[in-house]
């Protein structure tokens, strides 16, 4: 087997575990209740790691406490990770809404 063949089974691997680690995914947010309403789904989309729990919680809806206690559900869950810029202090998502089997709340 030369290394073009190679390239091309990996990459049909690749897409089956991408497909059935999505699935996974979305099982995962709805059994573990990670997002309790439409504010929560808003809350993680915009975690991008830059803006703080404050931030968040204006943008959401929700009290600054509230965001701190979703981002520690969300890393937990493996769907979210502490940023190191800001000494762990703030949180990125890992997904985007629609690998969740999520849709972004319409305003």
């Amino acid at each position: 087997m030369n290394n073009e063949e190679t390239n091309e089974i990996l990459k049909q691997i690749l897409k089956w575990v991408k497909l059935q680690g999505i699935e996974g995914l979305r099982m995962k947010a709805r059994d573990k209740n990670l997002f309790g309403d439409l504010k929560d789904i808003l809350a993680y989309h915009h975690s991008n790691g830059e803006k703080s729990s404050r931030d968040l919680a204006k943008i959401a809806g929700v009290s600054h406490g509230t965001i701190q206690t979703l981002w520690k559900k969300w890393v937990d869950a493996g769907i979210a990770e502490p940023t190191e810029k800001y000494g762990g202090g703030r949180c990125k998502r890992l997904f985007k809404l629609d690998e969740l089997g999520l849709e972004l709340p319409k305003k």
